[in-house]
Protein backbone atom coordinates (compact mmCIF):
# COMPACT_ATOMS: atom_id res chain seq x y z
CA UNK A 1 0.00 0.00 0.00
CA UNK A 2 1.32 3.56 -0.91
CA UNK A 3 1.69 5.94 1.70
CA UNK A 4 2.09 9.65 1.31
CA UNK A 5 3.04 13.05 3.20
CA UNK A 6 1.17 16.10 2.64
CA UNK A 7 1.85 19.43 3.18
CA UNK A 8 0.11 23.02 2.07
CA UNK A 9 1.78 25.52 0.16
CA UNK A 10 0.19 29.62 0.95
CA UNK A 11 0.46 31.91 -2.25
CA UNK A 12 0.46 35.51 -1.30
CA UNK A 13 -2.44 37.45 -3.30
CA UNK A 14 -2.61 41.26 -4.18
CA UNK A 15 -5.05 43.86 -4.02
CA UNK A 16 -7.93 44.94 -1.78
CA UNK A 17 -11.11 44.36 -4.44
CA UNK A 18 -10.18 42.37 -7.29
CA UNK A 19 -7.16 39.73 -5.90
CA UNK A 20 -4.66 38.80 -7.74
CA UNK A 21 -1.65 36.13 -8.01
CA UNK A 22 1.89 36.49 -9.58
CA UNK A 23 1.30 33.45 -11.36
CA UNK A 24 4.84 33.02 -13.18
CA UNK A 25 6.20 33.11 -9.56
CA UNK A 26 3.57 30.50 -8.16
CA UNK A 27 4.06 28.16 -10.90
CA UNK A 28 7.77 29.12 -10.58
CA UNK A 29 7.87 27.63 -7.19
CA UNK A 30 5.44 24.59 -8.12
CA UNK A 31 8.04 23.24 -10.71
CA UNK A 32 10.54 23.65 -8.34
CA UNK A 33 8.68 21.23 -5.70
CA UNK A 34 7.56 19.25 -8.35
CA UNK A 35 11.51 18.36 -8.60
CA UNK A 36 11.86 17.37 -5.24
CA UNK A 37 8.70 14.87 -5.93
CA UNK A 38 5.65 16.92 -4.52
CA UNK A 39 2.47 16.95 -6.57
CA UNK A 40 -0.76 19.00 -6.16
CA UNK A 41 -3.36 17.49 -4.64
CA UNK A 42 -6.32 20.21 -4.32
CA UNK A 43 -6.46 23.56 -4.03
CA UNK A 44 -8.35 25.71 -1.43
CA UNK A 45 -10.64 28.88 -2.28
CA UNK A 46 -8.52 31.97 -2.76
CA UNK A 47 -10.65 34.42 -0.05
CA UNK A 48 -9.13 32.41 2.72
CA UNK A 49 -7.90 34.44 5.55
CA UNK A 50 -4.96 34.10 6.86
CA UNK A 51 -4.30 36.42 9.57
CA UNK A 52 -5.98 38.74 8.04
CA UNK A 53 -4.96 38.42 4.74
CA UNK A 54 -6.03 36.69 1.53
CA UNK A 55 -4.34 33.69 0.46
CA UNK A 56 -4.78 30.67 -2.07
CA UNK A 57 -3.86 27.48 -0.43
CA UNK A 58 -2.43 24.54 -2.24
CA UNK A 59 -1.90 21.48 -0.91
CA UNK A 60 0.84 18.99 -1.88
CA UNK A 61 1.74 15.63 -1.61
CA UNK A 62 4.43 12.79 -2.37
CA UNK A 63 4.87 9.22 -2.18
CA UNK A 64 7.42 8.17 0.68
CA UNK A 65 9.88 5.60 -0.41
Amino acid sequence: MKKYEYQYYEIPTAGSISTTVDIHKMIGELNDLGQKGWEVATSLDINQLNAGHKVATIILKREIQ
